[in-house]
């Protein structure tokens, strides 16, 4: 490892050559002249070769000096400006995104570690977002939001992925012996409900049956509902790109291509003036629900 003289001696050099002066050299460094003088002599000593010579009040510096004086000065600038950086990072707010139960606990949670590795001086805070909403409260940045048909708020909005939902259930519901090989079987099956019936009502109609759902489990969280489904207790409408991994995994199974709630989208949204974090959260977002596909 190369020997380095004192920095403190280092840095006495470089402010007395760049302002060409001692004493202006010391008040820059909030030291007395002395002191300045008494490191001028120890880097002097170190090199065993004169940096500056006297003239009167003033300095002039060797052709050895010089020379060491802007390598000097460019190394501590980019020390300099390596701390401001660092600064500049501690002391920014945190990235607040915002977003609805569902896609964080069952998409984005998952994605999230890739960002921050990237982006390690970006601080990210997750909170909750409530669904529909077409504004930001005051400390959010982003909000990951589900919108039914064209988005009319006044936030800038990018489109995630579709939010149509298809039937599922678990392997094991079928292996017990339920026949739900057409639209009519489901009629017999015990249906779970996301909030209301509304969802299985528009899958009926899509799907050519008039005679209206029956009754079936209601619940007001998508994570329930989705449970219930995997723990074989009926049949749920999901998004298929809340449940990727479900079924990849083999947890649940789709059991028709018909779809419902076809105009529901899942989108990000952030405000006009924002900056350029927040422009980076939301590319890395919309290039990561590019990988959300339905299976085949």
């Amino acid at each position: 490892m190369v020997r380095l003289p004192p920095l403190i001696a280092l840095r006495a050099f470089e402010a007395t050559a760049r302002f060409n002066s001692v004493g202006k050299a010391a008040t820059a460094l909030n030291v007395t002249h002395p002191a300045i003088s008494h490191q001028l002599r120890q880097l002097e000593a170190w090199f065993d070769t004169p940096l500056l010579t006297r003239e009167g009040r003033g300095i002039r510096l060797t052709e050895t000096g010089e020379q060491l004086s802007v390598s000097l000065t460019d190394a501590f600038g980019r020390i300099d400006r390596a701390c401001a950086r660092v600064n500049a990072q501690r002391a920014q707010p945190p990235l607040v995104l915002a977003c609805i139960a569902s896609v964080a606990s069952r998409w984005l949670i998952a994605h999230l570690p890739q960002f921050t590795d990237a982006n390690p001086g970006v601080p990210l805070r997750l909170v909750y977002a409530t669904r529909h909403s077409d504004t930001l409260a005051g400390d959010m940045d982003l909000a990951i939001i589900d919108c039914d048909g064209a988005y009319q708020g006044d936030l800038q909005a990018w489109p995630l992925f579709s939010g149509a939902t298809l039937p599922v259930c678990s392997p094991a519901l079928i292996t017990r012996g339920q026949a739900l090989q057409h639209p009519e079987d489901l009629l017999g099956a015990q249906l779970l409900h996301d909030a209301d019936a509304s969802g299985w009502q528009q899958w009926f109609a899509h799907a050519g049956v008039t005679q209206p759902p029956g009754g079936g489990l209601i619940f007001r969280d998508f994570n329930l509902m989705s449970t219930a489904a995997i723990a074989g207790h009926g049949v749920a409408l999901c998004p298929v790109a809340l449940i990727q991994q479900d079924l990849r995994l083999g947890l649940l199974k789709v059991l028709s291509p018909i779809s419902a709630n076809t105009e529901r989208q899942y989108l990000v949204v952030h405000r006009h003036d924002c900056d350029s974090r927040v422009i980076a959260l939301r590319d890395w977002l919309l290039a990561q629900a590019r990988s959300v596909s339905a299976p085949a």
